[in-house]
């Protein structure tokens, strides 16, 4: 049965856990057991766009589950 054109489909919330997300899962999977990678190289082997792959390890490392390897 089709939907009337009044009815609207609500989606609600957001994750409530890093892990709630595919790309942020995704994003573990790429570092687990290898040596640091760059964004630009996580955006790479995930075929994501460089600044959702930003976004993503930003949220993680407010839930301390990465870390920023510091530069020199």
């Amino acid at each position: 049965m089709g939907r009337s054109q009044d009815e609207v489909r609500v989606v609600t919330g957001t994750p409530t856990t890093p892990l709630d997300h595919r790309i942020r899962r995704c994003i573990l999977r790429c570092l687990h057991g290898r040596d640091p990678l760059t964004p630009a190289e996580i955006s790479s082997k995930i075929s994501r766009q460089l600044n959702e792959v930003v976004y993503h390890l930003r949220v993680l490392a407010e839930h301390g589950m990465v870390r920023e390897k510091q530069r020199g």
